[in-house]
């Protein structure tokens, strides 16, 4: 099991992944997302610029009644880490544990946003690897 963390984050990370513009609203989010698709934590990418991570979580800070007008930009998380193309997967997990997150954004160097892992990607991981490799002691 623990050749899998040291394998690049690559061999881990989603590309094809549907983000949230900046000014999309609250209500957007909740209904495209969260309810549409079942995703509690959304990368927001302007451009090719990730900004942050909308999150379930945050929004009681935001009454029903507002999510018509208050934007995702307002309530995003902007102090998360972002993963680098060139970290392992054991670099990802030590930075999704000390940020207490399930979702890590992978950027470039320039902040661009390639892709996310999630603690998901991490554990089917670790079952492909179990299942090719056979049992061993």
């Amino acid at each position: 099991i623990e050749q899998r963390f040291t394998l690049p984050l690559s061999s881990i990370l989603t590309t094809d992944v549907l983000t949230v513009p900046p000014d999309a609203t609250v209500s957007e989010f909740v209904y495209m997302h969260v309810l549409g698709r079942r995703e509690r934590v959304v990368p927001v990418v302007s451009g090719s610029a990730y900004l942050g991570m909308a999150q379930l979580s945050q929004l009681s800070s935001v009454s029903r009644d507002e999510w018509e007008t208050t934007s995702v930009e307002s309530v995003m998380a902007t102090d998360l880490p972002a993963g680098s193309p060139s970290w392992t997967v054991r670099d990802a997990v030590v930075a999704m544990e000390a940020a207490d997150v399930e979702v890590l954004a992978v950027t470039d160097s320039a902040g661009n946003f390639i892709g996310v892992v999630t603690e998901d990607d991490v554990v089917r991981l670790g079952e492909i690897l179990e299942e090719t490799e056979g049992t061993e002691s």
